[in-house]
Protein backbone atom coordinates (compact mmCIF):
# COMPACT_ATOMS: atom_id res chain seq x y z
CA UNK A 1 0.00 0.00 0.00
CA UNK A 2 1.33 3.70 -0.70
CA UNK A 3 1.24 6.56 1.75
CA UNK A 4 -1.32 9.17 1.33
CA UNK A 5 1.09 12.38 0.31
CA UNK A 6 -1.23 14.40 2.30
CA UNK A 7 -1.71 12.77 5.53
CA UNK A 8 1.14 10.40 5.58
CA UNK A 9 -1.46 7.34 6.46
CA UNK A 10 -1.59 4.25 4.27
CA UNK A 11 -4.12 4.48 1.37
CA UNK A 12 -5.41 1.29 0.03
CA UNK A 13 -6.09 1.51 -3.33
CA UNK A 14 -8.30 -1.26 -4.03
CA UNK A 15 -10.86 -0.12 -1.75
CA UNK A 16 -10.42 3.49 -3.48
CA UNK A 17 -11.51 1.76 -6.58
CA UNK A 18 -13.71 -0.58 -4.97
CA UNK A 19 -16.25 2.56 -3.92
CA UNK A 20 -16.04 3.99 -6.85
CA UNK A 21 -17.01 1.35 -9.02
CA UNK A 22 -20.16 0.59 -6.49
CA UNK A 23 -20.87 4.60 -6.44
CA UNK A 24 -20.97 3.80 -10.72
CA UNK A 25 -22.89 0.94 -10.33
CA UNK A 26 -26.07 2.38 -8.21
CA UNK A 27 -25.94 5.67 -10.49
CA UNK A 28 -26.43 2.78 -13.38
CA UNK A 29 -23.32 3.87 -14.71
CA UNK A 30 -22.24 0.56 -15.66
CA UNK A 31 -19.27 0.94 -18.08
CA UNK A 32 -17.64 3.31 -15.87
CA UNK A 33 -18.03 0.63 -12.86
CA UNK A 34 -17.09 -1.74 -15.05
CA UNK A 35 -13.44 0.15 -15.39
CA UNK A 36 -13.27 0.51 -12.15
CA UNK A 37 -13.70 -3.03 -10.61
CA UNK A 38 -11.16 -4.31 -12.96
CA UNK A 39 -8.59 -1.23 -12.04
CA UNK A 40 -9.46 -2.62 -8.30
CA UNK A 41 -8.69 -5.90 -9.35
CA UNK A 42 -5.39 -5.28 -10.76
CA UNK A 43 -4.53 -3.23 -6.76
CA UNK A 44 -2.63 -5.22 -4.20
CA UNK A 45 -5.53 -7.06 -2.21
CA UNK A 46 -6.46 -10.40 -0.82
CA UNK A 47 -7.68 -13.01 -3.47
CA UNK A 48 -11.56 -12.77 -2.02
CA UNK A 49 -11.29 -8.77 -3.23
CA UNK A 50 -9.91 -9.96 -6.81
CA UNK A 51 -12.62 -12.51 -6.81
CA UNK A 52 -15.22 -10.11 -6.08
CA UNK A 53 -13.84 -7.46 -8.21
CA UNK A 54 -13.46 -10.03 -11.09
CA UNK A 55 -17.10 -11.23 -10.66
CA UNK A 56 -18.37 -7.71 -10.28
CA UNK A 57 -16.59 -6.94 -13.92
CA UNK A 58 -18.24 -9.44 -15.72
CA UNK A 59 -21.93 -8.49 -13.72
CA UNK A 60 -21.44 -4.91 -14.84
CA UNK A 61 -20.32 -5.53 -18.30
CA UNK A 62 -23.40 -8.30 -18.99
CA UNK A 63 -25.33 -5.40 -17.70
CA UNK A 64 -23.82 -3.41 -20.61
CA UNK A 65 -24.63 -6.02 -23.10
CA UNK A 66 -28.29 -6.25 -21.84
CA UNK A 67 -28.85 -2.40 -22.00
CA UNK A 68 -27.76 -2.60 -25.36
CA UNK A 69 -29.64 -4.79 -26.63
CA UNK A 70 -32.58 -3.73 -25.15
CA UNK A 71 -31.83 -0.32 -27.41
CA UNK A 72 -31.37 -2.08 -30.63
CA UNK A 73 -34.98 -4.08 -29.73
CA UNK A 74 -36.06 -0.64 -29.57
CA UNK A 75 -34.60 0.77 -32.35
CA UNK A 76 -36.12 -1.84 -34.60
CA UNK A 77 -39.22 -1.19 -33.37
CA UNK A 78 -39.68 1.97 -34.56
Amino acid sequence: MAKDPAGGSLVNQYARYAIGAVRAEQERRYSEASQLWYKASLSPCCSVNLGWAENRKAFCDGLMGRRLQEAANECEGI
